[in-house]
């Protein structure tokens, strides 16, 4: 296979797996979206570059090359305008963008734009000039975006990511106008354009970089957990195809077997492998330990915590069986519950899971901007806000009020999910539902610890009443009877 070829289809692979990823993370967030639509748009644009180059002199693929480098151009404008602050372009300088990206794509379609295609040679005609001008003007409407970026980002890790990010795209962009446009219009040589696609490995090192040292998009979980499937797949394909080739040597003359009936071998051998039932049960068994499964019924969940709270009114007992059904079915890194005493101030109760790192006074804080909303840091827009960077900084996800009719008594948080999954849409439905419950039950735990205190207050002083009684009667006693000496001495 020609080298070309080999560059052309790593590079289209790791683009996309990268944006798949990115998107599968979080699909709700408008930067995600935008990545996943530059990652294919990369990915598309590659490919064409490859089949345009030399293997075919069809116009159409030529128009092609230049339709998918326009919707590079655009994505990644509207992927710079939304991260990781969203909208910090105008809405109608993006209108006026998209207008004028219209106009151009079909302006790549007229006759005068390319006029004639040969191997290594594209003749463009005089409407060529202004897919240049475009090209800069995109340039440099993605650089402003960056620069509104960088703006408003107020802490220093998000402007390193944006500037490492900056310097992808940039190096990206650079390289590439340089390979498919500099150089074959100064040169009147198209060869160079074979290795545009090398540009997209300078994107993909800088987000990859920036993902495993500074928690770009918050998807390294996922990747290490990707990373150790595919790792535990590999290892067992190889042990099998080497044990079974290993077996196979012992009685079969292995000397005329050619590379290609090795290889065969080799495949068949692995699928052997992975289709045997006692492995795919055991692997079952280990994905589900490396994954740690989301998967659970909503109704099973409610239903136990609807027997824990109608069989005790202990506030502490609900409080801790209650985490235990909810950490098993969202397995976070840790749960637990945020109450707030008679005099609105907010006090930790009962935790399970990992230690919390949140300091009371940075939680306070945090739980005034929460209001009567469920709140989840993936879902969150502004990612640098200083909303945001509580949230992450406290290391919590998921922040649930517990309400009784018009009053918040408290709030159930979570830690990130262990998988690096989000909260998706059946966790935050059910989590609802159990906090109505929960809320009245927790309130009535409270009302009972309250009164039952109000009764060992109320029988302490009793007591003492009664002790002081005690007391005073025995003084009346011993008054009365010298009382009666005295009487009885006067007497006489």
């Amino acid at each position: 296979m020609n080298i070309d070829y080999i560059i052309t289809l790593v590079c289209a692979t790791s683009i996309s797996l990268l944006g798949i990823v990115i998107l599968l993370r979080n699909p709700t967030l408008k930067a995600n979206r935008y990545f996943a639509l530059l990652a294919l748009s990369i990915s598309v644009w590659t490919i064409f570059n490859m089949l345009s180059g030399g293997v075919s002199t069809n116009k159409i693929l030529i128009d092609m090359v230049f339709i998918s480098g326009i919707a590079v151009g655009v994505s990644m404008f509207l992927f710079m305008s939304n991260f990781p602050n969203q909208d910090v372009i105008r809405n109608k300088l993006t209108l006026r963008f998209m207008l004028t990206t219209a106009f151009m794509c079909a302006l790549v379609f007229h006759p005068e734009f390319v006029r004639e295609v040969t191997i290594n040679e594209i003749v463009t005609g005089p409407l060529y000039s202004i897919f240049i001008i475009y090209a800069v003007f995109t340039l440099l409407l993605i650089i402003i975006a960056i620069a509104k970026q960088a703006k408003a980002s107020k802490d220093v890790k998000s402007r390193l990511r944006i500037r490492l990010l900056a310097w992808g795209i940039m190096l990206y962009a650079i390289f590439a106008v340089l390979t498919n446009v500099i150089i074959p219009l100064l040169a009147d040589d198209w060869t160079s354009s074979r290795f545009g696609p090398v540009s997209s490995l300078f994107l993909v090192g800088f987000v990859a970089y920036s993902i495993i040292k500074h928690r770009l998009f918050d998807i390294r979980l996922v990747v290490a957990r990707t990373i150790t499937y595919l790792l535990s797949i590999v290892t067992v394909g190889i042990l099998y195809t080497v044990a079974v080739y290993g077996v196979g040597a012992l009685f079969i003359d292995v000397s005329g077997v050619t590379y290609s009936q090795r290889i065969f071998f080799a495949i068949l051998a692995l699928l052997i492998a992975l289709t045997y039932s006692p492995i795919i049960r055991f692997f079952n068994k280990l994905t589900s330990r490396i994954f740690f499964r989301d998967s659970y019924s909503t109704q099973e969940v409610l239903d136990q915590i609807g027997k824990i709270i109608v069989g005790s009114i202990d506030l502490h007992k609900i409080q801790k069986s209650t985490l235990q059904v909810l950490l098993e079915a969202l397995r976070p890194s840790y749960g637990g519950f945020i109450l707030k005493d008679y005099q609105g101030n907010v006090r930790v109760e009962d935790f399970v899971g990992e230690s919390p790192k949140f300091e009371l006074d940075d939680l306070a804080v945090v739980l005034k901007k929460v209001g009567k909303r469920t709140v989840v840091y993936d879902e969150l827009e502004q990612a640098t806000s200083d909303y945001s960077q509580m949230l992450r900084k406290s290391d919590i996800s998921l922040i649930v009020p517990l309400i009784t009719k018009n009053e918040t008594i408290g709030y159930f948080i979570t830690g990130p999910k262990k998988s690096g999954n989000i909260f998706n849409q059946q966790d935050k439905s059910m989590i609802n539902i159990a906090a109505n419950e929960l809320a009245v039950a927790l309130q009535n735990a409270q009302r009972f610890e309250e009164i039952q205190a109000f009764n060992i207050t109320l029988q302490e002083k009793v007591n003492e009443a009664t002790r002081e009684l005690k007391v005073t009667n025995k003084k009346l006693i011993a008054l009365d009877e010298a009382k009666d000496e005295f009487i009885s001495m006067a007497s006489h």
